[in-house]
C-alpha cells in the first residue's frame, strides 16, 4: 500500500500519491487523463487506458485569488474528491493537503509539502471508499421520492424523511436526493450549461455536514423520462431553493421586505402583495404545485375563510411566481452591492520547505 512520507528530496510544489504511481507537481497547473496523445499532447499525469477516464479528464491548478490549489473536472464521467461527486458542470473545487481524489478506478492523494512528522498523515493506506448506504429503492419508492424532491426541494430533509416513511434512513434519503440532483445536473449540462452550473453551485452550498455525495445512482441510469425532463426539473429545483432560502433568511411574513414593486400582471384583479407573500409561504410549507393545500391553509389569505376568492389559473400563478423570484434576485443583487467591500488579496504559494510566500496586490 502507498504511504505518505513527511519529507521528500524532490523539489516540487505538490505531490499526487497513489497505489501504483507518484507524480510531483513542478509547475502551477497540470492535466490528468487517459494515456495517449490528444491533439498531439499527452496529459501531464496519465491515468491508464480505461475508457472511464477521458483523454483530458481534469486539471489541477494554483488559484491566485484564493491562494489554494483547485481541481476542475473536464469530463462528463465526473470524478470524486473526498467522496464527493464532481462533474464537468461544477466550478473548480479547492484541494486540501490529504484530499482523496478518484478518477475512474484510479485513487490517489493530493499532498502539499509538510514541515515535520507527527501530522497524522504518515503511513495512510490508499483504499477505495465504500458506500455504506443501500441502493435498494424500488420503482414506487423512487417515483415517490422524486415527486417529493420536485415538490419540496432536494434539501427539505424533514419533509422528505417523512414522505419516505420507515423503509429508509435519513442518511439514505439524503444520499438519494444528492444522487438524483447529480443525475439531473449530468443530463442538464448537455442542453443548458448555465442552468447546470447554477444547480451545481446550489448543490455544493446545500451540502449538509457529514453527508457525502457519490454521484448518480445506478437506478437512474435507465430512466428515459429523467433525460427528457432534466432541464425542467433543474429549473424547478433552483426555484424551490430560492424560495426556501428567502423564507429562511427573512422569515415567512417578511420574505418580500426590501423588494420593490413586482413587475408583471397579477393572476387576478384582486391579487395584492399579501397574496405574493402567502404564495411563497404556501409553497415553502406545502410544496410546489400543491394548490389545494395552499388554498385551504387557514393561516394564508387564500383560505375560503379569509378570502372566498376562486384560485386563479395555474399558468397565471406560475408566471406570477417567476415575476416574484425575479424581484427577489434583484433585491439580493442590490444588497450584495451595498455590502461589498474592497479587500487586499493575499497570495500564499506553498513551497517545498513548508513555508509560504505572501504578496499583496
Amino acid at each position: 500500500a502507498a504511504t505518505m512520507s513527511a519529507y521528500t528530496s524532490v523539489m516540487a510544489c505538490a505531490k499526487l500519491l497513489g497505489n501504483d504511481f507518484v507524480h510531483y507537481m513542478k509547475k502551477s497547473a497540470i492535466t490528468l487523463g487517459r494515456r495517449g496523445e490528444w491533439n498531439g499532447k499527452e496529459p501531464d499525469v496519465p491515468l491508464g487506458e480505461s475508457k472511464k477516464v477521458s483523454r483530458v479528464h481534469a486539471k489541477i491548478a494554483f488559484c491566485r485569488d484564493s491562494g489554494r490549489y483547485e481541481i476542475v473536472c473536464l469530463s462528463k464521467n465526473g470524478l470524486f474528491v473526498d467522496g464527493r461527486f464532481l462533474s464537468c458542470y461544477y466550478l473548480p473545487v479547492p484541494l486540501d493537503s490529504g484530499s482523496l481524489i478518484q478518477i475512474g478506478e484510479k485513487l490517489f492523494y493530493f499532498l502539499l509539502p509538510i514541515r515535520a512528522s507527527g501530522t497524522g498523515m504518515e503511513n495512510v493506506e490508499v483504499t477505495f471508499p465504500k458506500l455504506n448506504i443501500s441502493e435498494s429503492w424500488d420503482t414506487k419508492e423512487r417515483a415517490k421520492m422524486v415527486n417529493a424532491i420536485l415538490a419540496h426541494g432536494f434539501d427539505s430533509w424533514k419533509e422528505l424523511n417523512k414522505i419516505s416513511g420507515k423503509s429508509h434512513s435519513l442518511e439514505a434519503v439524503k444520499y438519494f436526493s444528492h444522487a438524483f440532483v447529480a443525475t439531473v445536473i449530468h443530463h442538464t449540462g448537455v442542453k443548458d450549461a448555465e442552468v447546470a452550473s447554477s444547480l451545481s453551485k446550489m448543490l455544493r452550498e446545500s451540502q449538509p455536514a457529514g453527508v457525502a455525495s457519490y454521484g448518480p445512482l445506478k437506478i437512474f441510469s435507465k430512466w428515459p423520462e429523467l433525460e427528457d425532463m432534466a432541464v425542467a426539473w433543474a429549473r424547478r429545483l433552483l426555484l424551490l431553493h430560492k424560495i426556501r432560502k428567502a423564507v429562511t433568511t427573512y422569515g415567512e411574513r417578511a420574505v418580500l421586505d426590501g423588494v420593490d414593486e413586482i413587475s408583471g400582471v397579477p393572476p387576478a384583479p384582486w391579487w395584492t402583495r399579501t397574496h405574493d407573500v402567502d404564495l411563497l409561504r404556501g409553497i415553502s410549507r406545502h410544496g410546489f404545485g400543491n394548490a389545494p393545500a395552499i388554498r385551504d391553509d387557514p393561516e394564508l389569505c387564500f383560505s375560503p375563510k379569509n378570502s372566498g376568492k376562486p384560485w386563479p389559473k395555474s399558468q397565471a400563478v406560475g408566471q406570477r411566481l417567476r415575476d416574484i423570484l425575479r424581484a427577489l434576485t434583484l433585491r439580493n443583487a442590490k444588497y450584495n452591492r451595498k455590502s461589498r467591500r474592497r479587500r487586499v488579496a493575499s497570495l500564499n504559494i506553498p513551497t517545498t520547505n513548508g513555508t509560504s510566500v505572501s504578496r499583496a496586490w
